[in-house]
């Protein structure tokens, strides 16, 4: 960013209506200025009219060879009750072929239907709503048998044992189903500023026990501050630590001028050891590095940067904070490299950034423009994800004017730029 547009943002951030709305203009304004779709010097596989979903999950089932994704046939608009996404996933040589296996109307833009594997088998979970209520459903792409857990789940344990679930319905409430939630199902104290039923829960995969963890009206009393006051609450963010014993989850509120808070909080799988991180009012997006470390794109001491936060104690450190200023969706690697991407510039182009902390050096993998249509709740970043292997990497775009699904392999060069 330059000041200008630094000195805008400090002072819109947590208004996200209104940054976005300034967002949109600026970018209209400087989109009427001709440029290259895709800069790259890698070439890009694409998939149109598929995609796959958030930053934090792995696409890639465990022998690397079916790559997950949602297939969709509706236009470039939010999702509406009945809406129906096709999923299946892709192999055969570079993930070229689609194979479709069922379908769900719990899903969005932003994350889908929570589509991910269950450990490292042929096994996947994803959101759906029966008729009543949201649901999670579990498909057996060996077999393709169907077997179901009684509550939408947000994050899978890397062992495969546990899920972790929210309530999907809050985050439509006062976000849209276009945001985070989903177009359909209802909840009877969803409009509550603090839900008395709300509570983040475990839920055993095996035999789809649930276990209470902690009451969103409990963790709104954790160490409160004024902005809380009269404000709209709700759990998001949930991710299991690489050894599956830890949950990390985020406390989101917005207040009655529609600024939105967040703070980021940790817990055992019975809901002890709680423990509150030293950001203050925003963390945006975050990655486990090991089983004690955090990077999260946040505020500390009113500086957002990327940070390396310890789990259980209030240490942190940047990142780089010579590199780093804008935020963006990271995951690690086998190998501990970061991948992670921006926002779009003002002239609309996302950055896909490979950084190697070992050498402290950004790669610029590729710049793509996304059509000025993608826009708010149904705007496509770029959410990278690595493979099992740390060679290629899921990306979703709108380069090409439509939503798709694309990989780039991180082994190939090239000095010519893609067109």
């Amino acid at each position: 960013m330059n000041r200008l547009e630094r000195f805008v943002y400090e002072r819109v951030k947590a208004q996200p209506w209104l940054k976005d709305s300034i967002v949109m203009l600026y970018r209209a304004i400087f989109s009427i200025i001709p440029g290259k779709t895709v800069i790259s010097k890698r070439p890009i596989k694409v998939r149109e009219n598929y995609f796959f979903g958030f930053h934090d999950k792995c696409p890639w089932s465990g022998d690397n060879t079916k790559l997950l994704a949602h297939h969709f046939e509706i236009d470039n608009r939010p999702p509406l009750q009945g809406d129906e996404v096709m999923i299946g996933y892709f192999t055969g040589d570079d993930w070229s072929d689609f194979v479709p296996t069922i379908t769900t109307k719990a899903w969005n833009w932003q994350t889908g239907a929570m589509l991910q594997w269950i450990g490292l088998g042929n096994t996947f979970i994803f959101n759906d709503f029966d008729g009543k209520k949201h649901v999670s459903r579990i498909f057996d792409t060996d077999n393709r048998s169907t077997d179901e857990l009684p509550l939408p789940i947000a994050g899978i344990s890397p062992n495969g044992f546990y899920a972790v679930s929210y309530s999907f319905n809050r985050m439509k409430s006062r976000l849209g189903p276009t945001a985070y939630g989903y177009a359909n199902g209802e909840e009877h104290d969803v409009d509550k500023n603090v839900s008395p039923s709300e509570t983040l829960k475990l839920v055993n995969i095996s035999n789809g026990k649930i276990i209470p963890l902690l009451k969103l009206k409990d963790i709104v009393l954790y160490n409160p501050d004024q902005s809380m006051n009269d404000a709209y609450h709700y759990f998001t963010h949930a991710l299991f630590s690489p050894e599956s014993d830890k949950i990390v989850f985020f406390h989101r509120w917005i207040n009655s001028s529609r600024q939105e808070f967040t703070r980021m909080f940790s817990c055992d799988l019975n809901g002890n050891n709680l423990f509150l991180f030293p950001t203050k009012n925003m963390v945006s997006h975050i990655t486990w590095k090991n089983n004690d470390t955090i990077l999260a794109f946040a505020e500390i001491n009113g500086v957002e940067q990327y940070y390396l936060l310890n789990d259980r104690n209030d240490n942190w450190n940047y990142l780089n904070e010579h590199l780093f200023s804008e935020n963006g969706h990271p995951q690690y690697s086998i190998d501990g490299l970061i991948i992670t991407d921006t926002y779009p510039n003002r002239s609309g182009y996302l950055s896909l950034l490979l950084y190697d902390d070992k050498k402290k050096s950004v790669d610029v993998l590729a710049k793509l423009k996304r059509s000025g249509s993608f826009v708010g709740g149904i705007k496509c970043d770029l959410h990278p994800r690595w493979d099992r292997k740390g060679k290629y990497v899921s990306f979703d775009s709108a380069h090409t004017g439509t939503r798709s699904l694309c990989t780039i392999c991180l082994l190939y060069t090239s000095d010519a730029a893609d067109e």
